[in-house]
């Protein structure tokens, strides 16, 4: 039986300290059938929406490989508010899994999920949830645990929301985002 070897780099990133770490595997976003464009935020933030500010690109960290996109949150009332969106092709009634990885920069957020609802049209269509997956945010990365679930209706479209809420201010990073069929 091979030995996986998990190999650490040990690169500084913008004078930060901060260690990345090469994947022992191919991530779960760049395999195929996965429906999210631009899964893995490499280069930018292409493909994605945010309903306000606060949502940057990074390219100093990463779940797989650098670049994931770091969402700072908004003072909502009591509670603090942090989401990016995209609407993806859903191209047929199935069984996808759906998943993310998540890693907390600074504070503590009460909840982070990832969700899908579908929709008639896209980008302005509006969805109802009805699936969604809860993350364990924490300082390194971690993945949601894959939601499997059937999809029983014939949707134009989906929308995916990866976002965290709490009451107080946070920093989060999310990566690796996928909807696939099983």
């Amino acid at each position: 039986m091979p030995l996986a070897v998990l190999v650490v780099l040990m690169l500084s990133a913008c004078d930060t300290g901060e260690v990345f770490e090469a994947p022992s595997s191919q991530s779960e976003c760049d395999q195929p059938g996965n429906v999210v464009s631009n899964c893995g935020f490499d280069v930018n933030l292409d493909d994605w929406q945010s309903p306000g500010s606060g949502v940057t690109h990074s390219s100093e960290d990463g779940s797989s490989k650098r670049g994931c996109a770091q969402i700072v949150s908004a003072a909502g009332g009591s509670e603090w508010f942090a989401s990016i969106k995209q609407c993806v092709a859903f191209p047929s009634v199935a069984t996808y899994a759906v998943g993310a990885d998540i890693r907390v920069v600074t504070g503590s957020p009460d909840s982070c999920v990832i969700a899908i609802g579908g929709t008639d049209s896209c980008p302005s269509g509006t969805a109802g949830i009805v699936l969604s997956s809860a993350f364990n945010p924490s300082d390194s990365w971690s993945q949601s645990s894959p939601l499997v679930t059937d999809i029983s209706v014939a949707w134009d479209a989906a929308v995916v929301f990866l976002q965290c809420r709490g009451t107080s201010a946070f920093t989060v990073r999310f990566d690796d985002a996928f909807v696939k069929e099983q």
